[in-house]
């Protein structure tokens, strides 16, 4: 009897042993779940902060875009219009040589009608001179 109590206390001694053992493990395993619980709440933490920068840059992106854009647009309107005043002014200028060059030909013309009139020549009929001898002696 003895003997079978001692063999039932150190049954009861191991069992105590194996349920204290089964503790800290379970204790050890929580303690582990935790751990992980807590290093994956930091690292979506972690993802959430560069998932915000990360938009928050795309975002200053786009805008500073967005302001290139509108810069750029601004210098094509100016550009668009300095061509266009380089063309107007050149259309003006052909328009002026045109007319200079009606007016110098109109002038030419006027100044040539005035030089014929002066030049020209009045005939008119005499018969005796007609009939007259070209050579004239003296």
């Amino acid at each position: 009897m003895k003997l079978q109590q001692a063999e039932t206390e150190r049954i009861a001694k191991q069992r105590a042993i194996e349920e204290e053992q089964r503790q800290r493990e379970e204790q050890r395993a929580s303690r582990k779940r935790e751990q992980e619980k807590t290093q994956i709440k930091q690292y979506q933490s972690t993802l959430q902060s560069c998932h915000r920068d990360n938009l928050e840059q795309v975002r200053r992106l786009e805008e500073a875009a967005k302001i290139e854009k509108t810069k750029l647009a601004a210098h094509n309107v100016e550009r668009v219009g300095f061509r266009q005043e380089i063309l107007l002014q050149k259309a003006i200028e052909a328009r002026e040589l045109k007319e200079l060059a009606l007016k110098e030909a109109k002038e030419k013309e006027k100044r040539l009608d005035l030089l014929r009139q002066q030049v020209q020549v009045e005939t008119t009929f005499d018969p005796e001179r007609v009939v007259q001898a070209t050579i004239v002696r003296i």
